[in-house]
């Protein structure tokens, strides 16, 4: 390797160019071998190497079928027009049961839904929902449905990686539920399978 050259070879220090140097890069040149009489302008150069990189960009279209949300309609068993819905009643269960009721078009009688199993639960008014990610595109999404299985939303996505794993591993992979009326909307996030009754009204007075 050739030696490195000094750029102030006849430069010969007075000591006073010290004075505002920082006390890390005087103990430095301290311990440089012929300390006396150097600068701390004094500057060496290694060899350097330049290489210029040509690199090709290509275009390529957006796969934006694993970021929105996709909803999936579900089959209750029975005419209920979402609009025109609501929760009625709503119960955690010993056991991890999760139930809740909601009205249907036909006044005597209510749609209960039961998760056995362990499950997140949201409960929320329509407005702030549909609201919730105004830009994203409603795939699938059916006038005066109620019942759907969602992929890709924030609030599934946003749950705890780890209680997911863990339940996954325990009783099976979850899924995200969404349950939408014209006033108060349900989420879930469980493995559990929805279950669909239909009930007597006077069952739940």
């Amino acid at each position: 390797m050739r030696p490195m050259r000094r750029v102030s070879p006849l430069y010969r220090s007075s000591g006073r160019e010290w004075e505002n140097v920082d006390p890390t890069c005087r103990q430095a040149h301290k311990d440089r071998p012929n300390f006396e009489g150097y600068s701390p302008f004094d500057v060496t150069f290694a060899p350097i190497a330049v290489i210029t990189l040509r690199c090709q960009v290509t275009a390529t279209a957006l796969d934006t079928s694993s970021i929105f949300m996709k909803y999936i309609p579900l089959d209750v068993g029975i005419s209920i027009r979402a609009t025109a819905s609501d929760l009625h009643s709503f119960s955690w269960r010993t056991g991890q049961c999760v139930e809740a009721t909601f009205y249907v078009d036909d006044p005597e009688h209510l749609l209960r839904i039961t998760f056995d199993g362990p499950c997140i639960v949201r409960i929320v008014d329509e407005f702030p929902l549909s609201t919730e990610h105004e830009d994203d595109p409603d795939e699938g999404l059916v006038s005066e449905h109620f019942a759907y299985r969602v992929e890709g939303a924030t609030f599934e996505t946003s749950q705890s990686e780890t209680w997911k794993t863990v339940v996954s591993i325990q009783v099976g992979p979850t899924c995200h539920y969404r349950f939408i009326t014209g006033n108060t909307c349900m989420d879930v996030v469980t493995p559990a399978k929805p279950v669909f009754t239909v009930i007597a009204t006077e069952t739940e007075a």
